[in-house]
């Protein structure tokens, strides 16, 4: 936590930069929208959230992985089928700390990761592309994923690997998921109060670096396209920071998904949501495929 939150000067003089330059120039405000576009910044965490994420964590051992991207740090509790937990932009694992204790009961060895340039995690900056690539070496290195459960951009991280990395789980759940670019561009320029020049500049160094197509190709319901993982994806309709019709979209094409609306949870509430970790454990256990036919039928889900 202390890595992120000594990137704080750096990240607030780039706010101010980008805000200021953006006024006159595309190409001078780039750079400093670049830095606060990649560089995660902390999501803060009360007290009494710290005590409870740490006593998720006191049956857990602290792992690390060497991976191409960095040095991922992790930890790991139980015995039986991986499940891995990723967590959110600007977290760490232990956001997730709430699905430990009931997936090791079930029999179950749960693995948390921090992303990189996150948490406890080599790096200081990161993308999608980058943490996706880490989350399909580190399952190869854990011999095989049964299930993974991803929260908001850590389910982009996710479905990235599963369709562009050969990460291959036999279950995903996705927690409000994160997976349209062009929300993500308007929350980023509300957030920092950037002008349009800093957005417009920002968009062309991204794809100076990764390619004009990039933004179709890492929409969610494109990347979904031939998906056949069998999955959960859960989201309160009244999320103030990721639409839900991002998931109504990405169920259009990945048709092995279910909808499961969540009232009332907000966005990172629901991933502390007693029914919601419930439903994932049974879900990662006794998955049956005419279930989720029969439960895509009754939700008007796909077709």
């Amino acid at each position: 936590m202390g890595r992120i939150t000594s990137n704080y000067k750096l990240l607030k003089a780039s706010a101010v930069a980008a805000a200021w330059l953006g006024r006159f120039s595309e190409r001078l405000s780039a750079a400093p929208a670049r830095v606060l576009w990649f560089t995660p910044w902390e999501v803060p965490v009360s007290d009494r959230g710290l005590a409870k994420q740490a006593k998720w964590l006191e049956a857990t051992d602290l792992l690390v992985f060497e991976t191409e991207v960095g040095r991922i740090a992790a930890f790991g509790s139980g015995s039986g089928p991986v499940v891995l937990l990723v967590h959110g932009w600007g977290e760490r694992a232990a956001a997730l700390g709430g699905f430990v204790a009931p997936l090791v009961k079930a029999g179950y060895r749960v693995v948390g990761i921090d992303l990189p340039a996150h948490g406890d995690s080599s790096g200081r900056t990161t993308n999608i592309i980058q943490s996706g690539e880490a989350i399909a070496e580190i399952a190869q290195q854990l011999g095989g994923v049964h299930a993974v459960v991803a929260h908001s951009m850590g389910a982009h991280c996710a479905l990235w690997a599963m369709t562009r990395c050969g990460f291959e789980p036999e279950r995903a759940v996705f927690i409000a998921p994160n997976i349209d670019f062009s929300h993500a561009f308007e929350t980023f320029q509300e957030m920092f109060s950037l002008p349009k020049k800093a957005i417009s500049g920002l968009k062309r160094s991204i794809e100076r670096r990764f390619g004009a197509g990039l933004w179709l190709d890492m929409r969610g319901d494109v990347l979904a396209v031939g998906l056949d993982v069998p999955g959960l994806v859960f989201h309160d309709p009244d999320d103030p920071v990721v639409p839900f019709g991002g998931s109504r979209d990405l169920l259009i094409t990945w048709r092995t998904a279910r909808l499961v609306e969540v009232t009332d949870t907000g966005h990172g509430h629901i991933k502390r949501n007693p029914d919601v970790i419930a439903r994932t454990v049974a879900f990662v256990s006794k998955f049956r495929p005419e279930e989720l036919l029969m439960d895509r039928v009754k939700n008007g889900v796909g077709g």
